[in-house]
């Protein structure tokens, strides 16, 4: 059989390639958005963040890049990072695989003793209920001898429970 070919040539066929680099979900009265961080600089800096946040003019704002979990409350809005479930590291400012330049300090226990630099597989579900969202937290621990367990952890934000 005959071989068939497109009537167009290679520069000029286009094809649909998803390339948001955010979404913003409403659900209730919450306004949640999604960018994996990249356009955040530097990575997982709160006060750029918190301008993101405000640029999308989200409650919530969830990022990913720096594959540490982090959640907080800041000037009325909610950021949650949900880590990596694998627990991969990511590269640092030099180049090197290494833990990000900002700490990670979540005020959880997701840092591990022996090996600071390590992250720790975690990721989150997000239950949401009117103004009120309510985070899964599942991380790996371990234990004094080594061994591993899923811990889990609930963290709740009220949208303008400041009066915000």
């Amino acid at each position: 059989p005959p071989q068939q070919t497109p009537n167009t040539t290679a520069p000029e066929a286009t094809y649909p390639i998803p390339t948001a680099l955010s979404k913003i979900v409403t659900h209730g009265s919450l306004r949640i958005g999604f960018t994996h961080g990249d356009s955040i600089i530097p990575p997982g800096d709160p006060d750029a963040l918190l301008i993101a946040a405000r640029q999308m003019d989200v409650d919530v704002l969830c990022w990913g890049g720096t594959h540490r979990f982090e959640a907080y409350e800041m000037e009325g809005k909610f950021f949650v990072n949900p880590g990596s479930a694998t627990g991969a590291p990511c590269w640092g400012e030099d180049g090197d695989l290494s833990a990000p330049s900002r700490g990670g300090d979540s005020g959880f226990e997701d840092e591990d003793e022996e090996d600071p630099d390590r992250n720790i597989p975690s990721f989150v579900l997000m239950d949401v209920q009117g103004d009120v969202l309510v985070l899964y937290v599942y991380q790996l621990k371990k234990d004094k001898e080594g061994k591993e367990s899923v811990g889990v952890e609930k963290v709740s934000f009220r949208k303008n429970a400041g009066g915000n």
